[in-house]
């Protein structure tokens, strides 16, 4: 047994460090959009423990005009502050914290939970490196430190007066430098050398001066306390999940690396008046789109029709205006980026469901997942027809499996669901849904803008991709696909059924962090947008694998208990359809109905699959498309 006195006390302190569970962005970090329906004591479940850990909840109304309101644990649930408001601290019922969330409670409805309105809830997890809260009593002595738990050097300290009104939200940044003053509640720009407000921080504490806002006699405060950019998070401890830095606005087309994909962003321009804008992944960053911005200092609703600001990137985010509010040529900037979830999936319904669609909404089909999804195709369930897919990065927009064509502008599919999907195309229930969430070493998927030139595009999959699925999304290209079983010099067609062919389309082979297109137009055309499917093999999870047909009853393990619940074949050593087969159809012992990908029929009273815990079977009953003796197949199953 491990003891101390074996070992010196800090090196007992580092192997239990060491052997402490890892921190995913997961654990600390949510998003989650609601649409209100006045329930008493209407319990949100986030994933967040806020009652074990403590944290912050920060509230807005998306679809009308209303403050923000901030509760956090060590104010109390019954107590809120808005971020747009110099008012003191106001009470009421307000929320409980869960382990798993928080519960509105019932007099805070009109807030939180309107009938028929739309919401968003950003919360943050008190932990070491990511995010802390501190509540202190003012003394107006100038100078003074204020300890704080983080454990690392903040980006971001954010102070309130809680007890008295006309009182601002001042804001040290560190990129924006110590003595320099920016508030939360203003679009003012910043005021330099103001040694009264937040001055500096460290590791430990955050100096303060003697002003009302943030130190006077009598005063109760409360400060928020954000990291940045520390590696300790991830399955190996090795990864940051938030930062905070700065740019100089260049027009549209800026990059900014912040060393991961961000899936929540606050940016201010700090040199002149201008608005705290804030954007999620959730509400909607769209490459090529409007995207769904609020704001800090107002409470205005979700302005969603203003044009294209930002765009995520799988190393930061992309700046695509070049003016107000976020790329100003010349102008400083400063950001805090939260990354998007990183935790590997433990079985394949973390990340993988299927469904079929209701009619619950007003407007349209419901999917449900269970999961935010990342991407999804559906098609009818009861007869022919097109394979729709569309994808967060690109939400509103449309790519059918089966042709060459290029995505849709209809604004139909809707990705603003914590639980599933929405499409507001389908006028009656009817459809199948197959449903991703992408996870390291199991699905990544890429929307790149394409420069003609051979090149490296980095993903966030984690591990070698062993199956690539690229389209050009403004052109009529073919789907090309790229399998582990075949060299970077051949491909096949995801919306035909030709065999593999040779081609130069792959530059080379692909790594963990990036992948390699050549100029050809189909997958880097200048300028234009490109979306890529990246899937790998996870044990227990997925599998990307081939098999050689028998003709005969064929067993394919790919390491599952339960079997697999999606399945996906090809043949390429000579034409065959894209076989697609699921749970949701049917994989029995009998009949089951399956889907050609690259067609639009759907095919019942045939018997080519069977379950097998291990994987699937193929039956002696299916075709050269499956089972040739001597054929050569790729597939993708999940369990």
């Amino acid at each position: 047994m491990l003891t101390m006195s074996g070992l010196g006390g800090g090196l007992f302190q580092q192997v239990l460090a060491s052997a402490s569970e890892p921190i995913y962005v997961d654990d600390v970090f949510s998003t989650f959009l609601w649409e209100g329906n006045s329930t008493n004591s209407r319990a949100i479940a986030n994933g967040i423990d806020l009652s074990g850990k403590g944290g912050l909840t920060w509230i807005k109304l998306r679809s009308g005009t209303d403050n923000h309101i901030l509760y956090d644990t060590e104010r109390g649930g019954s107590n809120f502050l808005s971020s747009d408001l110099t008012a003191a601290e106001n009470s009421n019922d307000g929320l409980t914290f869960n382990s798993n969330g928080f519960t509105i409670a019932v007099n805070s409805q009109a807030y939180t939970n309107a009938n028929g309105s739309d919401y968003c809830s950003w919360t943050f997890r008190k932990c070491p490196k990511f995010f802390d809260i501190v509540t202190f009593s003012g003394n107006s002595t100038a100078g003074r430190e204020i300890s704080h738990s983080l454990g690392s050097t903040p980006g971001m300290v954010i102070v309130k007066r809680r007890d008295a009104a006309s009182s601002k939200w001042a804001v040290w940044h560190t990129s924006y430098g110590d003595n320099n003053r920016l508030y939360l509640n203003e679009t003012s720009a910043g005021s330099p050398n103001q040694t009264n407000h937040i001055r500096t921080a460290s590791s430990t504490t955050f100096t303060v001066g003697a002003d009302y806002d943030v130190n006077v006699s009598g005063g109760t405060y409360v400060a928020y306390i954000f990291g940045n950019n520390d590696d300790s998070f991830g399955e190996d401890s090795d990864e940051a999940v938030i930062k905070c830095g700065g740019y100089t606005g260049a027009g549209t087309g800026l990059s900014v690396n912040v060393g991961f994909e961000p899936q929540w962003l606050m940016i201010k321009k700090v040199d002149s008046t201008e608005d705290w804008c804030l954007f999620d992944n959730m509400r909607g960053v769209v490459s090529g789109e409007n995207d769904a911005r609020l704001s800090t200092n107002n409470n205005y609703n979700e302005n969603i029709n203003a044009g294209e600001y930002i765009r995520f990137t799988p190393i930061g985010f992309q700046v695509d205006s070049g003016g107000n509010p976020v790329g100003s040529i010349g102008s400083n900037y400063i950001y805090m980026a939260i990354r998007r979830p990183h935790k590997p999936p433990e079985s394949g319904t973390d990340v993988f469901a299927l469904d079929t669609s209701d009619n619950t909404r007003t407007n349209g089909m419901e999917f449900n997942a269970g999961f935010a999804v990342d991407w999804y195709f559906y098609a009818s369930a009861t007869g022919n027809g097109n394979r729709f897919l569309s994808h967060r990065l690109a939400s509103g927009r449309e790519l059918n499996i089966n042709t060459a064509g290029s995505d849709s502008s209809a604004t139909t599919s809707e990705m603003d669901s914590t639980d599933g999907c929405h499409n507001g195309s389908l006028a009656d229930g009817g459809f199948i849904a197959r449903m991703w969430k992408r996870a390291p070493g199991f699905c990544d998927v890429v929307n790149y803008t394409g420069n003609a030139i051979d090149r490296s595009v980095e993903h966030n999959l984690g591990v070698v991709p062993e199956m690539m699925i690229v389209k050009n999304r403004q052109k009529n290209t073919d789907w090309y696909v790229y399998h582990k079983e075949m060299t970077t010099t051949h491909a096949v067609y995801w919306n035909d059924n030709d065999a593999e062919f040779s081609t130069t389309v792959w530059y080379t082979n692909p790594v963990a962090s990036v992948f390699y297109v050549s100029s050809a137009a189909a997958l880097n055309d200048n300028g234009d947008s490109h979306i890529a499917l990246l899937f790998a093999t996870r044990d227990g999870v997925s599998k990307v694998g081939s098999y050689s047909g028998t003709g005969n009853d064929l067993n394919v393990d790919c390491g599952f208990t339960a079997g697999a619940r999606f399945v996906m074949i090809k043949r390429i050593d000579a034409s065959g359809h894209w076989h697609q087969f699921d749970t949701e159809q049917g994989i029995n012992s009998g009949d089951e109905p399956f889907l050609l990908l690259n067609g639009t029929t759907r095919t019942t009273g045939q018997d080519y699959i069977d379950p097998l815990n291990a994987g699937f079977t193929i039956t002696s009953a299916a075709p050269d498309d499956i089972n040739a003796s001597g054929g050569t197949y790729i597939f993708l199953a999940i369990a």
